[in-house]
């Protein structure tokens, strides 16, 4: 863990370094080793009943972000089957200059201060990825400002 600063004065020639510096730190290998030692105490000492209401709420924040994102017609959700992320198909016909998922995700970002990751990260095209954790109201919200946006580009 650490911090990287690259300063070039504006001038570009450490462009590439930038790029490749942000791809690597985009990688998740996995968990730290602190992170895993203490997990068989986690399992051990962790009430079952935070597992099921933790469940629970990922369940039911799936079929509200479903429900929602099944309201917006260029967005076709995937319920997950017990993940903390929800895939979803970007119609590309029905937006009118939308290239693609990186270019969803990047005018996404910029317009509606929503991040998502764009599918191809995962070799699909088309697709994002979203995440079903946040608290019910903010994930609302950034489903509210996903459809605004794709309102504002529909054909």
């Amino acid at each position: 863990m650490g911090w990287i600063i690259v300063q070039d004065h504006g001038t570009g020639v450490l462009d590439d370094i930038r790029t490749g510096l942000n791809a690597l730190a985009t990688v998740l290998n996995g968990p730290n080793s602190l992170v895993e030692a203490a997990i068989p105490e986690i399992f051990d000492n962790v009430p079952d009943e935070f597992y099921r209401a933790t469940t629970r709420i990922l369940q039911e924040n799936a079929e509200v972000a479903a429900s929602r994102l099944s309201a917006v017609p260029a967005l076709k959700p995937i319920i997950p089957q017990g993940a903390m992320y929800m895939m979803v198909m970007i119609d590309i016909d029905q937006l009118q200059d939308i290239n693609d998922d990186v270019d969803f995700y990047q005018r996404l970002k910029w317009e509606e201060h929503v991040e998502v990751l764009p599918g191809q990260c995962f070799g699909m095209l088309n697709y994002i990825r979203i995440v079903i954790t946040p608290p019910r109201d903010i994930l609302c919200c950034a489903i509210g400002r996903m459809a605004s946006f794709c309102k504002r580009h529909s054909k």
